[in-house]
């Protein structure tokens, strides 16, 4: 079955600013995940039962005439015959997905659960690999995603977080059943596990390091985990509530991180110290963010739901907030990162997930991407107020 595309109108405002003017984009029923592929501007988008749709980053047009790529078909064509094998590869229900440049090509990776041999197993990932606009299952498909322990139960485990670092070729799988991270190459090989305490949740890297948010009820675990990769040491770091999505940016000798803590649903700016076992929180220039929180009282209008960020184009460190109602914060680092801003942009999508930035070659952020509920993708151009950009 295909689906087709319908025309949106989005409008892009800033708070006590003009708006930006906006075109529309085709929406996906039954979104679930996005995944991007920065090095050759790619872009996917992926429905619950394993639909796939691509696009180009640059103007958003189809990577491929027949869209979506992979997809549910009794037809006897042979676009939809390979369509349907690729679908019949697919989870029975999507989890999350990611890209990996691999030379000229790319493998898009899609974890959900599995049926194998009558069982529902959790940690078996389908890779799919592009040949030219041709896709295939690629040989390493399914990744088992598994230490090397025979002990473990890795197929029951509940996978929480995945990211992917391509400067070092490695991937970082979050285990939250087994309070672990586990480490693969972009391979699928894996390297190691590296245990944690509590109950893990989010995940981000950022010079050498892994940070891990913890969801536990028990106080006293209510921390951030910091991986030093050069040696694996552990450090932990005591949080003032629990916290479940973490996202870090590294400019200069400096770490920022941008956290959203639990039940309140705040985000805090912090600065990592050198030991890594401490963080000082970075205070907002307004009376409202001037404790170091976008709080759910005053600053967010509804929830967080995606934390992206980087360095922009004027070497300011910037994180932006992606919220339940279409809200979107763009967080700014003073210079001597003493001080943060805050400017609100508002969208009539609802429900932003999946952020990412894309960089130029100076690791500078050129352009930024949210996917919202039903399917549509944002793209802002930091260098235009904010523009955003969108697919007829």
């Amino acid at each position: 079955m295909k689906y087709f595309h319908h025309i949106l109108s989005l409008l892009c405002c800033a708070t006590l600013m003009s708006c930006s003017d906006s075109s529309g984009i085709g929406t996906i029923p039954n979104v679930k995940s996005m995944a991007l592929d920065a090095t050759h501007k790619r872009v996917f988008t992926l429905e619950d039962d394993g639909t796939i749709y691509g696009f180009d980053t640059l103007e958003f047009k189809d990577l491929f005439d027949n869209q979506p790529f992979v997809y549910e078909s009794d037809s006897t064509k042979d676009e939809d015959v390979l369509a349907q094998s690729l679908y019949e590869a697919m989870p029975r229900l999507v989890d999350r997905s990611f890209a990996i440049a691999k030379g000229d090509e790319t493998d898009l990776v899609v974890m959900g659960a599995q049926v194998v041999e009558g069982d529902v197993v959790t940690n078996r990932a389908v890779v799919l690999e592009s040949k030219g606009l041709v896709w295939q299952v690629s040989d390493s498909s399914p990744w088992v995603i598994a230490d090397d322990d025979s002990a473990t139960l890795d197929a029951e485990s509940i996978y929480t977080d995945v990211v992917v670092d391509e400067v070092s070729d490695q991937i970082f799988v979050l285990d939250q059943t087994l309070a672990r991270v586990l480490i693969f190459d972009t391979d699928y090989n894996f390297i190691k596990a590296i245990a944690l305490a509590g109950t893990p949740q989010g995940l981000a890297y950022a010079d050498d390091r892994v940070y891990s948010c913890n969801v536990s009820d028990t106080e006293a675990l209510q921390n951030l985990s910091v991986i030093n990769l050069a040696d694996d040491s552990v450090s932990t770091i005591a949080m003032s509530s629990a916290c479940d999505q973490v996202y870090a940016v590294h400019s200069g000798d400096n770490t920022l991180l941008a956290i959203r803590f639990i039940p309140s649903g705040n985000v805090g700016i912090f600065a990592l110290s050198e030991s890594l076992d401490a963080v000082t929180a970075i205070a907002g220039n307004t009376d409202e963010t001037a404790s170091g929180s976008l709080k759910t009282t005053s600053s967010i209008r509804s929830a967080v739901n995606t934390i992206t960020g980087g360095v922009s184009t004027n070497d300011l460190v910037t994180f932006y907030l992606g919220e339940r109602d279409g809200s979107i914060h763009v967080v700014t680092l003073n210079e001597g990162l003493t001080e943060f801003s805050s400017q609100l942009f508002s969208m009539t999508q609802s429900d932003l997930e999946d952020g990412f930035v894309l960089v130029n070659d100076e690791n500078q952020i050129n352009q930024v991407l949210f996917m919202s509920e039903r399917g549509a993708i944002l793209s802002l151009d930091p260098a235009e107020d904010h523009k955003v950009t969108l697919k007829n």
